[in-house]
């Protein structure tokens, strides 16, 4: 409640998903803690701030698509949401909700995609977050 962090759900460690939301809710409408510094800001999926590392992430639906392994959900701008398909049975509340033009807010660890080793194709988006529990989103 006092900002001294997010609320981060990493399956099957779910058990505080309420009190921690509610805990960080309260922090960000009273811009305590980090909540009130600009460094830990959410970022628009199309800004031009990005870094690696946690994140929260602001955007709108492009489209999403099945992959043999994950769920693949494009943000307007420069980002990609990662599900793997393991945990996409998880996601059935938010499943119809998740339409081109939906905005959504996003958390998890930002990606750099070119920083991987591997050569980056051209359709694909430079910076992913892998999600793996539907707490991670907000629609």
């Amino acid at each position: 409640r006092k900002g001294y962090g997010y609320q981060v759900l990493i399956a099957p460690n779910a058990w505080g998903e309420s009190c921690y939301l509610q805990a960080e809710q309260l922090a960000r409408a009273e811009r305590a803690g980090v909540w009130g510094h600009p460094y830990y800001a959410v970022r628009g999926a199309n800004s031009v701030s990005l870094r690696a590392g946690f994140a929260l992430i602001s955007g709108e639906v492009e489209g999403f698509f099945l992959a043999k392994n994950a769920v693949w959900i494009d943000l307007v701008g420069k980002i990609v949401l990662r599900i793997p398909k393991d945990n996409w049975q998880q996601f059935q509340s938010i499943r119809r909700q998740l339409i081109p033009g939906q905005e959504i807010e996003a958390r998890g660890w930002l990606i750099d995609r070119k920083k991987t080793g591997k050569t980056l194709k051209k359709h694909r988006k430079r910076w992913m977050i892998k999600i793996n529990h539907p707490g991670s989103l907000i629609l």
